[in-house]
């Protein structure tokens, strides 16, 4: 029963990114910043694309970057079913539930898209930092990581 909300929680994710991506693309332009703000005026909507990897990186390659991500994509659902089946951590698997649904979720959009929608940007910091964007999957590849390093050592 545990296991399955494990893979509730990756779904989820992955559908609630799917869903703000849809919605930031038919509502804004690429480059396009909401003028609401939220959590306090911490946090606005910008819609961005995002041709490489992390940050942008390696955007000369989309092949590249597409072939690396459909492959640890896949590594990673792999290295998921094994922790669901063979036993682990509660902060395992919640970490690679976390990591597996955002990685579904970004390399769907390579995939179709040649590109990740990003929409989250924040309004403070450095300059350079306000200009990046980011979505809920990269958030949940993050957390997701931290979780399942931690909990790989914890039984």
């Amino acid at each position: 029963m545990w296991n399955f909300l494990y893979i509730l929680l990756s779904a989820f994710l992955f559908l609630t990114d799917q869903g703000f991506k849809r919605d930031v693309k038919q509502k804004y332009q690429v480059g396009e910043r909401s003028r609401k703000a939220h959590c306090g005026g911490l946090v606005t909507i910008l819609h961005s694309r995002n041709d490489g990897a992390a940050f942008n990186l390696m955007a000369k390659y989309p092949a590249l970057i597409r072939l690396i991500s459909i492959v640890l994509t896949l590594l990673c659902a792999l290295i998921f079913l094994v922790t669901l089946t063979r036993g682990g951590s509660g902060l395992l698997k919640t970490g690679m539930a976390l990591l597996t649904g955002g990685a579904f979720s970004n390399t769907l959009d390579r995939v179709r898209e040649q590109h990740v929608t990003d929409y989250i940007s924040f309004r403070f910091g450095p300059p350079a930092f306000r200009k990046i964007a980011f979505n809920i999957a990269d958030f949940a590849i993050a957390v997701g990581a931290v979780l399942a390093v931690i909990g790989s050592g914890a039984e």
